[in-house]
This record gives C-alpha cells, sequence and structure tokens, in this order.
C-alpha cells in the first residue's frame, strides 16, 4: 500500500516555526526560573542542610567545671567532624565561658586538623576577638558571617588574654574524647600543644559549632538537579516534536534513503572543488532530468545550494558537470576545467 505524504502551506509550515521558537522562550524562561529557585533554595541557611557539632554531652541544668587554670596567651581548643559534604561555612560557635561573673576580652581561632597530631594544621582565616561575660548556665553564641569556611574537620581554639575565671566549661559525665580536646600551654615564649587529658583533665570542653553547605555549591547542587529533570523532559518534548516533524514532511522511505546514500558517499558536502560547505545541500542530477537523467547514483552528486541554483542552473558564475560520481566527474568553471583526480583539496 502506497504511503501517504501529508504537505503543508508555507503559512503553515512558517506558524509551526514560530510557535518552537515561542516554545524554545518559554523552555528557556522555565531554566530561568528554574536556576533562580534552586539559588534560592540552595542559599537559604533555613533550607540548608545544617549540622550541630559538639564532643561534649553537657546540657542545660547539668553540672560543668570551669577551668581555672588558663593563663592569657594560652588556648583551649576542640577538634570538630563534618559528616556533611563540605566546604562549609560556619555559621557559629556557641561555648560555655564562666566560673566568674567579670567581662574578659578572648580571640577564636580556626585551624584545619587532619587529627594526625596534637598540633593543628593551617590556619583558617583570620582570629576574631569577641568580648564575653561569665555565666554559669548559658551558651555564649558567636556568628561569623559566612566568613570562615571550612573544608573537612577543623580546630576550634579560644586563646585568653587573661589570667584564671571566667574561662571555658567542661562537661562532668567522666569521658572524654582525647584526641579531639586540646591546650596550647606556655612555655616561656612558646605554646605547645597537648591533648587536655595528659594535664588530668577528665571532661570534653564545651565548645561547639554549627555548620553548614557553602551556599554556592548547595546551589549548584539544587540547579544541576532542576536542570537534569528540564534536560529530560525538554529531550522528550523534542522528541515528540521530530516525530510530528517526520510524519507530516517525510518523503517516502526509499527516496530518503537514496539521497542519504548520496550525501553520505558525498561526505556530506559540496562537491564543486574549492568549496566546504556542509549546509544546505542539494542532490544535483549531472544529466538533468529535463534531458532524461536517470536517478541512478552516478548521475547525482551533492552540491550546496548556491552552487546548485545559482552556478549550475541560473548560470551566474556558470559550471558544468560532466561524467560519473563520485570518482568520474569533470568540472567546468568559468576560468578552469577539473577533471577526475584533478580537484583542489579539502
Amino acid at each position: 500500500m502506497a504511503r501517504k505524504v501529508a504537505f503543508v502551506t508555507g503559512a503553515a509550515f512558517a506558524r509551526r516555526v514560530m510557535g518552537g521558537m515561542r516554545g524554545m522562550r518559554r523552555t528557556s524562561t522555565r531554566v530561568a526560573w528554574a536556576l533562580a529557585v534552586a539559588w534560592t533554595l540552595g542559599s537559604s541557611p533555613s533550607r540548608a542542610q545544617s549540622e550541630d557539632l559538639q564532643n561534649d554531652g553537657w546540657s542545660s541544668g547539668q553540672s560543668v567545671a570551669f577551668q581555672s587554670g588558663f593563663a592569657s596567651g594560652e588556648i583551649g581548643a576542640v577538634r570538630l567532624v563534618p559528616t556533611i559534604a563540605c566546604p562549609c561555612e560556619v555559621e557559629n560557635v556557641t561555648l560555655l565561658f564562666g566560673g566568674a561573673g567579670s567581662t574578659q576580652m578572648v580571640t577564636v581561632h580556626f585551624w584545619n586538623d587532619s587529627g594526625t597530631s596534637n598540633d593543628p594544621g593551617a590556619p583558617i582565616g583570620l582570629p576574631f576577638d569577641v568580648s564575653l561575660t561569665g555565666q554559669d548556665d548559658q551558651l555564649h553564641e558567636l556568628t561569623f558571617g559566612g566568613s570562615v569556611i571550612v573544608n573537612g574537620p577543623f580546630r576550634v581554639g579560644i586563646e585568653f588574654s587573661h589570667n584564671g575565671l571566667p574561662s571555658i566549661a567542661r562537661d562532668t559525665d567522666g569521658t572524654i574524647a582525647s584526641d579531639r580536646n586540646f591546650i596550647c600551654a606556655s612555655f616561656g615564649e612558646e605554646c605547645l600543644w597537648f591533648r587536655s587529658s595528659d594535664f588530668g583533665v577528665s571532661g570534653d570542653w564545651i565548645i561547639r559549632a554549627t555548620i553548614l553547605p557553602e551556599p554556592g555549591r548547595a546551589a549548584l547542587v539544587a540547579g544541576v538537579g532542576f536542570l537534569a529533570l528540564l534536560a529530560r523532559a525538554r529531550r522528550r518534548a523534542v522528541d515528540a516534536m521530530l516525530e510530528h516533524c517526520f510524519e507530516t514532511w517525510a518523503l517516502p522511505n526509499a527516496k530518503v534513503r537514496r539521497e542519504h546514500h548520496v550525501f553520505e558517499r558525498d561526505g556530506w558536502r559540496c562537491t564543486v572543488p574549492g568549496c566546504s560547505s556542509y549546509r544546505n545541500l542539494h542532490n544535483h542530477h549531472i544529466r538533468f532530468r529535463s534531458a532524461c537523467g536517470p536517478d541512478d547514483p552516478w548521475n547525482r552528486t551533492a552540491l550546496c545550494a548556491a552552487h546548485h541554483q545559482r552556478s549550475v542552473h541560473e548560470g551566474i558564475g556558470r559550471i558544468r558537470i560532466r561524467g560519473r560520481a563520485p570518482d568520474g566527474l569533470r568540472f567546468e568553471l568559468p576560468l578552469v576545467t577539473y577533471g577526475p583526480g584533478e580537484r583542489i583539496l579539502r
């Protein structure tokens, strides 16, 4: 049974093309909207996957011990280990600082800490000076405005500018993570790092931190997820559009295969010497159909639209093609003739 071929008028074709362009604009709008939503979700601290890090087991109302032995220039510190993917920003540090009600200046430090030695790694950013008033049952919360970014385990240290109390606290549950609690003790002009358990400290320092994925990273992850969904939907839409296009405008299968065979044989480019066009290819009959030229492959060659319409048929920059395709063609150009094997290399 013969296959029906649908023909579409120029006006209908234009309407369909414009409809497709409007569809592409709608797709672009959806992509921009998705990225905006992704950025909002990824950059909002309230929505990001934050993590609270602490080594101690203290809660309000429980007993604590304030370490009175620190001297000016010494540091009490904890090693904190994120379990979420980083880089992450340190949203805040909380600590219990008391034993006396006076107000003192302390300095907060951050370091990378791989846990391979008592000494921390490279410093993270610059230290922060803060003023704290001693309180025995209330945590102090210090915020850093996204200025501290960590890429894995890190150390937080509190450096004292005074001797004795008020000071940092330790829990009294009788346990200590010895590889996560440290003291930098003064020996002459130097401050040397030790595990706090080396000095008989029996609890974990109550120094904690809250981290959350860096906003740009979270937005990127969310954006990639949105775009992946959109890409799948767009592929389905394009597949449906192409299927409709083929059903509407496709030539009979035998003719499509024959034309494609000629284009593939000629490398999907114009065969005129010196031309390298891959666009708007026409399937030219060497002996014109009006002169009873056959549809056999030897009588067909690929030409770009300009050479086919302007040079061969309209006579502008006249080109004559003689012989048999693909290897026996003779091209007669206005100034020169190229025979088989004499074509310009492209």
